[in-house]
């Protein structure tokens, strides 16, 4: 799966940079608090306000093989 396949489950991803900003899909988020970037062929996730990204990827319907 491609960085833009996954930002097409988002609504209005914001780039910064290399990194983009979108509404974490694991808590009531009103602020974009999930980077999501590319790096090496691999998608990365952070989640500033901790979510783990095991239950990010399942909130996406993916697993973590998906994102390598």
């Amino acid at each position: 799966m491609t960085l833009n396949e996954i930002l097409q489950k988002f609504d209005k991803p914001k780039k910064t940079g290399k990194v983009f900003n979108v509404k974490c899909p694991c808590h009531d988020d009103k602020n974009a608090s999930l980077s999501i970037s590319e790096d090496s062929g691999k998608i990365l996730f952070y989640c500033h306000a901790g979510c783990d990204t095991k239950d990010i990827i399942k909130s996406l319907g993916l697993k973590m093989q998906d994102l390598f």
